[in-house]
């Protein structure tokens, strides 16, 4: 839609969203919902305006033309969800480190995947993680910046999603709007190619058992400068630093290392941020149990309600 358009406006386009078949009782659209708005919206476009007579032709085209440079100019990395699986998270090598923290990972998702618990609300099932709550850890993890916004939080999750056969049904839409635990490994893949992490080198150089005591003691170092970690990190890996060394595009952080290795660091980091905030001191043992994720989550709605009354207090 050009800015300047003279037929094609942006509350053109609301009675096609109004007359998409979207059931009253979801926000998101499925994907037949969506494939239905881009159909309306290539007629609305192309054929109204008489540049196209045939509806495939005005679909491909607004595909083609409108929709696709658009996104890559957003995510230069875009491409197919199954050719990034294929690639890095379908090995061994990515096996072995999921397995290896299993335990942890168990804990982090079974503990944030709580849900509503409405009886007969199945979109809103205990046993899967909502995008909300994906959200949430995310943001308590502290892992939501200018590197990595909502934006990339919200596709992580996106592309995370295994496609269902039936979206329709209560079954394959809870499918579709939420992860489940494979889903969610996924995710942490992608997370650990989307930010800027340190490689084995620069783990090693700084002095660091692993990537996750190495981005906590930059983060953090003031505050726990005696626990034994590196007692000064180098001046050539601050944060910014390591934010100005990585590529920008979609999973950019493959460009510096395996996808693997940036997941063995990026899971080390979440689990040595959730154990700095539960105990006292720095814990050698790398591994979270449903306590451990309980009370981290705890400290982190108190911070916000705290922030939030503070907030009201200055207002007041």
């Amino acid at each position: 839609m050009e800015p300047n358009s003279r037929s094609v406006r942006p509350i053109s386009y609301a009675p096609h969203f109004l007359c998409a078949p979207f059931p009253e009782s979801f926000r998101c659209v499925s994907s037949e919902e969506f494939l239905s708005l881009v159909v309306r919206g290539a007629l609305m476009r192309y054929m109204e305006q008489g540049d196209e007579v045939d509806a495939a032709a005005a679909v491909a085209r607004l595909v083609a033309v409108d929709m696709l440079p658009q996104f890559r100019q957003l995510f230069k990395g875009l491409q197919a969800a199954d050719v990034f699986r294929d690639a890095h998270c379908y090995t061994e090598q990515t096996h072995a480190v999921l397995l290896r923290h299993a335990p942890s990972l168990t804990a982090v998702y079974e503990r944030y995947a709580h849900g509503r618990g409405d009886v007969g609300d199945r979109l809103r099932d205990r046993r899967l993680l909502g995008l909300d709550e994906w959200q949430d850890l995310m943001a308590d993890l502290g892992w939501v910046d200018g590197q990595f916004g909502e934006r990339l939080v919200a596709w992580t999750f996106a592309f995370s999603r295994m496609r269902v056969i039936a979206e329709a049904s209560a079954f394959g839409r809870a499918r579709v709007l939420q992860l489940s635990y494979e889903d969610f490994l996924e995710a942490l893949t992608r997370v650990a190619a989307s930010k800027a992490l340190p490689t084995d080198a620069e783990c090693a150089q700084a002095g660091a058992a692993d990537g996750g005591e190495l981005m906590t003691c930059m983060m953090y170092h003031h505050k726990h400068a005696s626990t034994g970690w590196p007692s000064q990190p180098s001046t050539d890996m601050s944060m910014q630093s390591l934010i100005e060394r990585h590529d920008s595009s979609l999973w950019g952080g493959l460009q510096r290392q395996p996808s693997h290795r940036a997941l063995e660091h990026l899971i080390t980091w979440m689990i040595r941020l959730v154990r700095n905030h539960v105990s006292v001191g720095a814990s050698t043992e790398l591994r979270l149990t449903a306590a451990d994720v309980d009370a981290f989550k705890a400290r982190k709605r108190k911070a916000a309600l705290d922030k939030a009354k503070l907030a009201t207090d200055e207002l007041g």
